[in-house]
Formats: structure tokens, sequence, C-alpha cells
């Protein structure tokens, strides 16, 4: 949690400073060189050719996602953007019943329902007239797929490992990116400062990442869905103290009854 929500709060930077599709590209060069590191520690297991598809499926949802998300930090406000997608600890918990085979006690029906109160309030930007902030249906993009790329590493972590699963994925999504690059020739030019940030980020990540993974697979995803997904605390805190971006009361408010359903959601089971 700690790891993904500084990770998250240093997007900002870059994205405002070379846009968000530089940043993205940049961000998965970074990321499959943290998780080839990696796998130099770790025994390669053993991969099927529907494993491979199914994450590359996954992947392009991953590319879509990533994508929704930067340009909708570009758009507003990152304590706004990144505390709407991290909270897809709660379409993650219902995605965990289907593809983990897990039950969710009924109790955490209602819980489910004020994360997603949580999400609404903090996407109005005013209340007169409930405008919607311009980022959020992008945010909530993000969300959805956010989870459904999560459970999916929980999913093939089971078989795969921690490492593996994630590796895959992002080593796919750099060769569309670049099939992308070739295809459109769009510029890319290289800011020392901003490419420094990206790396940091990327590490943070995928530290993160490689954690959540080992915790669903040696503990209970319906757990570490939840808790994995509650950094958007980390996100606000952040952005307040070094962008002094912030938020009106009501958004707040979202914020913390998002982070408290996270959180209440991952005691259910004790």
């Amino acid at each position: 949690m700690l790891l993904w929500g500084i990770s998250d709060s240093l997007f900002r930077t870059p994205v405002k400073a070379v846009g968000a599709y530089q940043t993205l590209f940049y961000f998965r060069i970074a990321m499959v060189s943290c998780f080839a590191l990696f796998a130099l520690f770790v025994p390669m297991p053993q991969i099927t050719v529907w494993q491979v598809g199914a994450l590359a499926l996954l992947s392009v949802v991953v590319i879509a996602s990533k994508y929704a998300v930067l340009k909708a930090v570009n758009l507003g406000d990152i304590s706004v953007v990144m505390p709407i997608v991290n909270s897809w600890g709660a379409p993650g918990v219902i995605l965990a019943t289907f593809l983990l085979g897990e039950t969710v006690p009924l109790i955490a029906i209602p819980i489910i329902a004020v994360v997603l109160l949580g999400v609404v309030l903090l996407s109005i930007q005013k209340w007169d007239g409930k405008k919607l902030s311009k980022e959020a249906p992008l945010a909530l993009f993000g969300m959805v797929s956010t989870a459904l790329y999560f459970t999916g590493i929980a999913y093939f972590a089971i078989d795969l490992g921690a490492i593996y699963p994630t590796f895959i994925i992002e080593a796919i999504m750099l060769v569309f990116l670049v099939t992308i690059h070739t295809t459109t020739k769009n510029r890319l030019r290289i800011v020392p400062k901003q490419f420094g940030i990206i790396c940091a980020s990327a590490i943070l990540l995928a530290l993160g990442t490689v954690t959540y993974a080992s915790s669903a697979r040696y503990g209970v995803a319906f757990i570490a869905i939840p808790l994995a997904a509650a950094s958007p605390l980390v996100v606000v805190v952040v952005a307040r103290l070094f962008f002094n971006e912030k938020l009106r009361p009501h958004q707040v408010a979202g914020v913390a009854i998002g982070v408290l359903g996270i959180i209440s959601l991952a005691l259910i089971r004790y």
C-alpha cells in the first residue's frame, strides 16, 4: 500500500512535464527492467500457451488503463484521480469471487457499496449541479481495469509465482507500445530528470506488486486485494504536502469513507 501510494504520487511530475504517452512508454521500459532483474533470482515456472494468451489479453487492458489514468492526471489533480483508481479494491473483491473461487460474506456487500460511495464523493467537483470532475470518467475506467489486472495477477501467481505473471504482462505491453510508436512515428524525447522520477516510481510499483502477489499467493486474495488498494490515503497526503493540491470537504470525506471501507473489507475474515 505504502509503496504503491508513493509510486502513484510520483507520476504527477513527469506527466505534466512530458505528457502521458512518453511517461507511459518510459515507465514500461523501467518496469520490464525491474522484473527482468527479479527473474534472475527466481526459477522459471512451466508456462502454458493459454496462460501466455490470457496474460497478453490482460496486457491490452492494462495499456488502455494506464493511458487513461495518465491522461486523467494530466487533465486534473492527482489527489482526485489516484484515490478513484485505487478504490479498485471493491470491484476487485467481486472479481475474486469469480476468478479465484473465493466466497465473499454477505456483510461485505454493504461495505463495497460504501467504498463506491466514497468514489462518487471524490469524483464530484462541486455540489452545485453535482458537476463531475473532468478527469473522473477516465479515472473510473482505470479503477475497473486495475481491479481486473490485479485480480488476474493474484490468479496467475498461484501457479506461476509472484514474479513471472507481471514480468510477462510488462514485456508484452512494452512490445505493444514499441509497435504503436513505430507505426505512428510519435517523437520521444528524454528528459533526464523526469526519467529518473519515472524509474523511481517504477521500482516502487514493482516492489509493491511483488509483495502483493506474494501475499495473494500464500494468503487470501480477499484480504490482500483490499489492503493493497488502500493507497489513496498515501496519495492524498503526498499531493497535499508536496504538490499543494487541495480537496473540498466532501472529497476528503470520500477518501476517508473509501479507505475505511477497504480496510473493513480486509478485517471481515477476522
